[in-house]
């Protein structure tokens, strides 16, 4: 049995009431998780009683409960199993899971025994034990005897209150200041949304100690910190964004659709009532502004991203890889609301079968996908995929994503937007470099059939060329690098042909000016339709 949410501490409290003998709570704060225990003893009517490795059973008053048993957990669990006391107690075991999964000298059998014997014993003493620890260790010799409880990170409420109490701290001393209005508290808050108690107090204590102040502008601190959540889980990259989705050239459609939502996680919009969105699947040809697109997006809404890599998901040991998954979505689902961008997702989930790896793969890739159909909390993924065609096909049923876009080669009036914004970031008044100096119109004519990152490159590449000659750069020079690049319409047109016939009747148009009927590219390259096979 697995239970998490909102209602967790009411989830335990009514698990105890029912007698249920063990119960395993994964969490890393164990202050905070302690102090909820109390609070649920103290309204159950039982003693909370705490065992650790390094001091045995300590009560609340912090006095030794028994004798000390040299540090034996073995002992120590008989030590619970014989104990008929009239007082009604909570055992709690501090990082157990270390004994359970043998990593110590201890025998693991010894120890899976004990527990299945209490799970027997403990519901005749109107007594409970706990298991508090980060990490689920649960053999399937435990798995009917045991109710796994997933504490959740502290929500906007419980930030709120720990921010309260700083505050509170804080009014006595004449040399700090905290001001925050209504809003800017609420951005703050979310900010931290991700961080456990322990790590909110500290950054919170550090951006004061800095200037004897807490307001708006340390907002960027706070995310820094959760940006070093993110790298401790080795999974999940922070990635900083500086370009809106006006560094995008063409993509109208697409970008009206980012915009229309970009209201989608506010309070109003709860009210409205609309949904926060879930997420895009971007596919078509590579070099196209697809992963661009994610840069921009969380920018333009204000959000973080985090690029998820999912071969990073796959472990060498038994149970590893579907664990390192769920511990990428509750990192995701702690800092939401976020961006969650997942970079040629077809090879991530390559695989999916199971075939080679016992299943490995195919159960990775199921938790996923029930997640993504059943989440509710505001992680927007944003996946990107090359081949369409390796991507099983309940991954693109409705419910998965909002939108499916298709993202072709851009159109002559693409390019010239394309050519605009790449030019105009290199712009050098000594050299003489002016947007006007350039026929922008003439250049996107001549390059039909070029993907966006190509006329960059190529635009690179005169630059190196006119840098070393010491002279200013032309039309000429960009056109000549265009010649020298056979662009990717020419060296995977079977492939680009394939994927139009597919976006005609699976996906919505990225670009307004793309025709859907369109499937054939000519140019300075000459056609790309594949060969008569007759």
């Amino acid at each position: 049995m697995e239970t998490k949410g909102k209602g967790v501490n009411e989830e335990i409290y009514h698990l105890i009431k029912a007698h249920y003998p063990i119960i395993y709570l994964i969490s890393w704060e164990e202050e905070r998780v302690l102090g909820e225990l109390s609070k649920i003893c103290k309204k159950n009517k039982k003693e909370l009683i705490v065992w650790s490795y390094s001091e045995g059973f300590i009560d609340e008053n912090d006095q030794l409960v028994g004798e000390r048993n040299g540090g034996d957990p073995v002992l120590d669990l008989v030590y619970v199993s014989k104990k008929k006391d009239e007082v009604e107690r909570v055992y709690v075991l501090l990082d157990f899971h270390h004994f359970i999964k043998g990593s110590s000298k201890i025998d693991p059998t010894i120890i899976i025994r004990r527990l299945r014997d209490l799970a027997k014993v403990l519901p005749h003493t109107d007594s409970c034990l706990i298991i508090l620890a980060p990490i689920l260790e649960l053999p399937e010799d435990l798995e009917k005897d045991i109710a796994v409880v997933d504490y959740p990170l502290p929500d906007l409420r419980v930030l709120n209150s720990i921010l309260e109490d700083i505050e509170d701290e804080c009014k006595s001393n004449p040399k700090i200041t905290i001001y925050l209005k209504k809003e800017e508290r609420e951005e703050l808050l979310k900010a931290a949304l991700g961080l456990t108690s322990s790590e909110m107090k500290n950054v919170i204590s550090k951006v004061i100690v800095k200037d004897g102040k807490l307001d708006f502008t340390d907002i960027p601190e706070i995310l820094e910190e959760k940006k070093q959540l993110t790298k401790k889980g080795g999974m999940l990259e922070y990635i900083d964004v500086d370009k809106d989705l006006n560094a995008v050239g063409g993509l109208d459609s697409l970008k009206q659709w980012f915009k229309e939502r970009s209201l989608g996680f506010t309070e109003e919009a709860r009210k409205f009532p609309i949904k926060a969105p879930k997420g895009v699947l971007l596919t078509g040809i590579p070099g196209c502004g697809k992963s661009l697109c994610a840069q921009a997006l969380a920018k333009e809404w204000r959000k973080p991203l985090l690029k998820f890599d999912v071969g990073s998901v796959y472990g060498k040991y038994v149970g590893q890889s579907e664990f390192n998954i769920r511990k990428a979505i509750k990192i995701a689902e702690a800092i939401a609301p976020c961006v969650l961008w997942i970079d040629e997702i077809e090879k991530g989930f390559a695989g999916t079968q199971g075939e080679g790896d016992s299943g490995t793969s195919a159960r990775v890739f199921g938790t996923f996908l029930t997640w993504m159909q059943d989440k509710k909390s505001e992680v927007f993924v944003f996946a990107t995929a090359n081949d369409i065609s390796r991507l099983p096909p309940e991954f693109l049923r409705k419910g998965r994503f909002d939108e499916i876009f298709f993202v072709d080669l851009p159109t002559e009036e693409e390019r010239e937007a394309i050519f605009r914004l790449h030019l105009g970031e290199r712009q050098n008044q000594e050299k003489g470099r002016f947007l006007e100096n350039f026929n922008i119109k003439s250049l996107a004519a001549s390059s039909e059939g070029y993907s966006g990152a190509e006329i960059e490159e190529a635009i690179e590449s005169a630059l190196y060329r006119v840098f070393y000659e010491n002279r200013e750069l032309t039309d000429q020079d960009i056109l000549n690098s265009l010649e020298e690049t056979k662009p990717i319409s020419v060296l995977m047109g079977e492939r680009i042909q394939a994927l139009r016939e597919w976006a005609k009747d699976h996906a919505r148009y990225a670009s307004l000016k793309t025709r859907k009927d369109k499937v054939e590219v000519t140019g300075r390259w000459g056609s790309i339709n594949p060969p008569d096979n007759k």
